[in-house]
């Protein structure tokens, strides 16, 4: 960049402040003056090459900004996502662990329920029970007081057996006797008979 008459119209470009403090008319026609604007300008192109260079590496960072903004979003997108599939899966899981407590809940008043049943049914049994052996061992008694009964009524009849075997010898005893004496009243009636017949004569 070359400071002449002809190539001022960079001076509207610099900032306010600069231009304000520059001299009136003097120093461009200076030669001085010329070198000291000279170096104004190699400092200005300098400022401008960094200046260019820091627009790029600000553009190389927005990029690089607005790709890891991208990155951020994508990556925020997917983790609402998957707090949506997890929110999604927990609300899922929580259904059926109602569904599940509400099947295990079922279960236990069943279980409950039949335990109750089987506890009287139980409980009935054990009455049945007890009282069929109360009844039983009642007819246990009974069983040995009737043997008791029917052995002292065999005594009895074996007694009255004897008994009357005693009394039939007896009868067949007096029978005997009285078909002996029978006999005997025959033969003297008959002797008598024979004593009357003979006596008849006399």
């Amino acid at each position: 960049l070359k400071c002449t008459e002809s190539n001022s119209s960079w001076l509207f470009h610099l900032p306010f402040s600069m231009v304000a403090c520059m001299p009136s008319g003097e120093g461009l026609h200076d030669p001085q003056g010329a070198a000291t604007w000279r170096d104004v300008a190699e400092a200005l192109a300098h400022l401008e090459s960094k200046q260019s260079a820091v627009r790029k590496e600000l553009f190389t960072l927005r990029s690089v900004a607005c790709k890891r903004l991208e990155q951020a979003r994508g990556a925020l997108e997917l983790r609402d996502e998957e707090l949506a599939s997890v929110r999604a899966a927990k609300a899922a899981a929580a259904v059926e662990f109602t569904r599940q407590q509400q099947k295990l809940a079922w279960r236990l008043a069943d279980s409950t329920h039949e335990a109750r049943r089987a506890k009287r049914s139980a409980l009935a049994s054990k009455a049945r029970l007890c009282q069929e052996r109360s009844e039983l061992r009642d007819g246990q008694v009974e069983l040995r007081s009737a043997k008791s009964a029917l052995d002292a009524q065999n005594q009895e009849n074996a007694r009255l057996r004897a008994r009357m075997a005693e009394l039939e010898k007896r009868l067949d005893q007096g029978a005997a006797e009285a078909a002996a004496a029978q006999s005997l009243v025959r033969k003297q009636a008959a002797l008598l008979d024979e004593a009357a017949a003979a006596l008849q004569p006399l």
